[in-house]
């Protein structure tokens, strides 16, 4: 991409000054290469939830196919001698696939979190999902938290409560960084410039729950739509969001339609991060050769956009992992009545569909895939992260007069705390982390491939 401005951990010091310049106030994004890959950066609100329920339907098909005939061919292929250490076996394999692979290794992850009162309903969701499963197997949830049981569901299968997220896009890949804490910080935080700028041109948008969906990987995910607002009938619909905010939504001023003619914010928002992370250069990736810089962006771009590593699609897939199960017949000792479990998923759908959350900004955060959930949870263990408001910044508050001198006082010196974490930011209802959980995030830093964790 020609114009960019090719910044990595190692120069960053050089390049952070061009970042704060003027001229960059107003990023140009370079589409081509996502619509060759088919996103419809364009796309209205009612076609992007076209693409999207077409999606999710082909899904919910694929698990219904493999209900009906797939799961019992699997368990039918089994091995009729040594059946308990084959399986103890691939639930091994089960547990690595939520390791980082190479140990000391981070990545950067744009998530947007759920809010309070609809995790709470996923969490319980979760629940009586799981525990149909397992009571399908003859055995109860607490005793699946044990590797030997009929149906393996240890904690590290769902991401916590106060983590649940939407992923917005992976734009990076996992790579050990600068061992330079202040090249590192300083890179970091141009990334953070980078898409606070991408961000200014959007506003706040509502998302809808669509359904819940247990695919036949064993994945529970929690699927949204858009909506937006309905245009004025004597005025086009404008390309630009143009919504009134939550409290228009709630007091009834304002009426939000899945069918709405304005753009996608979601699928704006996702194409402008990535494209700005191009455009200027910050995708790790560009420290490669300028032959392989092509092909090592397309690659990205596809992790990126969430187009192979959830259901395939291209056209703004909006989830929230719950769970990963391991529900097939290699990973059970017994036999597992899908059907049932697929019958509690739709009783969640139906309940769940068409509750609402107000986006009104996302997490930067560099994850370490060491917590609970593992590489899929991008909060837990996380070394370094940003919250990021949608819309320009709020203008900057009168400066206080100073205070008077205080009286000196008896007791222990007020220490602040350099560099701590603050309990209460743009997303409050994050709970704080453990200093166990820390300092796995700071072997991290310090871990070495040979060595690992």
């Amino acid at each position: 991409m020609t114009g960019a401005l090719h910044l990595t951990e190692g120069d960053v010091d050089a390049s952070v000054d061009k970042w704060a310049a003027p001229s960059v106030s107003a990023p140009v994004v370079n589409y081509s290469v996502l619509e060759e890959l088919g996103v419809g950066i364009d796309d209205s609100v009612q076609e992007a939830n076209e693409k999207r329920s077409l999606e999710y339907e082909r899904q919910l098909q694929l698990s219904l196919d493999y209900v009906a005939t797939g799961y019992d061919a699997e368990w039918a292929s089994r091995p009729f001698f040594g059946a308990e250490s084959w399986v103890q076996k691939n639930r091994l394999e089960y547990q690595k696939s939520f390791d980082v692979k190479q140990p000391g290794e981070t990545q950067l992850a744009v998530s947007i979190p759920i809010d309070r009162a609809l995790r709470e309903l996923f969490v319980e969701a979760r629940r009586e999902i799981t525990d149909a499963l397992c009571s399908s197997a003859g055995c109860t949830l607490e005793a699946a938290a044990d590797m030997s049981s009929p149906v393996w569901v240890p904690e590290f299968s769902g991401i916590p409560v106060r983590d649940l997220h939407i992923t917005v896009c992976i734009p990076s890949l996992w790579r050990r960084l600068e061992t330079d804490l202040q090249k590192r910080l300083a890179y970091n935080e141009a990334v953070g410039d980078a898409m606070a700028r991408a961000s200014a041109g959007h506003e706040g948008f509502v998302v809808e729950v669509d359904r819940l969906c247990l695919g036949k990987d064993g994945s529970l995910l929690a699927v949204f739509r858009t909506v937006g607002p309905q245009a004025d009938a004597d005025l086009k619909a404008s390309s630009k969001l143009s919504y009134d905010g939550p409290e228009a939504v709630a007091d009834g001023t304002g009426l939000y339609d899945r069918a709405s003619a304005v753009r996608d914010p979601m699928t704006a928002l996702r194409a402008d991060i990535i494209g700005v992370f191009f455009e200027r250069g910050l995708a790790h990736c560009q420290r490669s050769s300028p032959e392989e810089e092509e092909h090592m962006a397309q690659r990205l771009l596809h992790q990126a956009t969430i187009v192979k590593t959830v259901g395939g699609s291209t056209h703004g897939y909006i989830h929230c992992s719950l769970a990963r199960l391991a529900v097939s017949p290699g990973h059970t000792h017994a036999r597992v009545d899908l059907a049932e479990v697929q019958r509690v998923v739709r009783l969640w759908s139906a309940r769940l569909g068409g509750r609402r959350m107000w986006v009104r900004g996302f997490k930067l955060s560099e994850m370490t895939g060491v917590g609970l959930g593992g590489n899929k949870n991008p909060f837990d263990g996380a070394i370094w992260e940003r919250d990021i408001l949608l819309g320009p910044p709020p203008p900057l508050p009168e400066p206080l007069p100073p205070a008077p001198p205080a009286a000196a006082s008896r007791g222990s010196p007020v220490v602040e705390r350099v560099g701590a974490r603050p309990q209460h930011g743009l997303f409050s209802s994050a709970a704080p982390r453990s200093s166990s959980q820390m300092e796995r995030a700071r072997r991290v830093m310090t871990a070495s491939p040979e060595k690992g964790l």
